[in-house]
């Protein structure tokens, strides 16, 4: 995989955002009754809570007054409450200084979602178009952070990549490889020479997602992401690989187990400039 197809990978994991009829609020002026924009340094939240989403006033101050990681301020937010999952989208402005943000939002997510009764899914997003960090809540009422928030760690392994100019590491390259350290590792190719299959290893997570590069247009790399976590051992009798069955196309991989590792194989979902791609493992 060389530098052009790199780039290539690093845009197309860039995530856009669309969705229902909403609302946008901005907060150049406040009319009377609405919540003040303060530092969020020693403004008390708990004022703001609220049973609805749809409550403008207690929602622009909770999102307002909240503390953001380091080169993240408070810009607007955006409220679809049309129908269910009710969401909030808080737009953040962000300095030329500021670092990728991955799991920096989880608390401002959390206390978020406890002042607001029927919230079901919180975006934070940079510009209309960027998704900085998503978060969601389970059958038990407790937030969970999207699986898409790893793209951004994604995005700064394969920049780096890019930058050095250089290639993804062999799958027997066991002593080049630390699970402390980003790297990305060439794992499969499948028998027509269409996709290429790369692991992604990280310092936040392991070994914790895949890149499939679909070669089906020569000037036009797609590029795929499966946030799953699979098994590094170096050795080829457990390494990842590709069958197609008829028209389908399936990925046999390993995943932790404790101490040990588990076999999954799983039919590969992906549509054309995705940038995201389903496994769907086998009953």
């Amino acid at each position: 995989m060389n530098k052009k197809i790199i780039m290539c990978l690093m845009l197309s994991l860039c995530l856009t955002a669309c969705g229902k009829t909403s609302t946008t609020i901005n907060n150049s002026a406040t009319s009377e009754g609405e919540a003040s924009i303060t530092d969020g340094s020693t403004t008390d939240l708990e004022q703001f809570r609220t049973d609805y989403i749809g409550d403008n006033t207690k929602v622009v101050g909770i999102a307002s007054n909240q503390t953001y990681p380091e080169g993240y301020s408070y810009d607007s937010i955006e409220l679809q409450t049309e129908e269910q999952p009710y969401e909030l989208k808080v737009f953040l402005k962000q300095d030329d200084s500021a670092k990728t943000l991955y799991n920096e939002l989880d608390e401002n997510a959390k206390e978020a979602f406890d002042l607001i009764g029927n919230m079901d899914m919180l975006t934070y997003m940079i510009g209309d178009d960027t998704i900085v960090a998503q978060y969601t809540k389970d059958e038990k009422g407790q937030v969970q952070p999207s699986p898409f928030n790893y793209s951004s760690v994604i995005d700064r392994i394969v920049s780096d990549y890019a930058n050095q100019d250089k290639e993804p590491l062999d799958w027997s390259n066991a002593d080049e490889i630390n699970e402390n350290s980003d790297a990305l590792v060439k794992i499969a190719d499948d028998s027509t020479g269409r996709y290429n299959l790369y692991g992604v290893i990280s310092k936040e997570e392991g070994t914790y997602g895949f890149i499939l590069n679909d070669n089906q247009y020569s000037d036009d790399k797609n590029m795929n992401h499966a946030y799953v976590r699979w098994y590094y051992s170096g050795k080829d009798d457990v390494k990842p690989s590709f069958e197609w069955k008829g028209d389908t196309l399936y990925l046999s991989y390993q995943e932790p187990d404790g101490d040990s590792y588990k076999d999954v194989t799983a039919e590969i979902l992906c549509g054309f400039e995705t940038g995201h791609m389903e496994l769907m493992p086998e009953e």
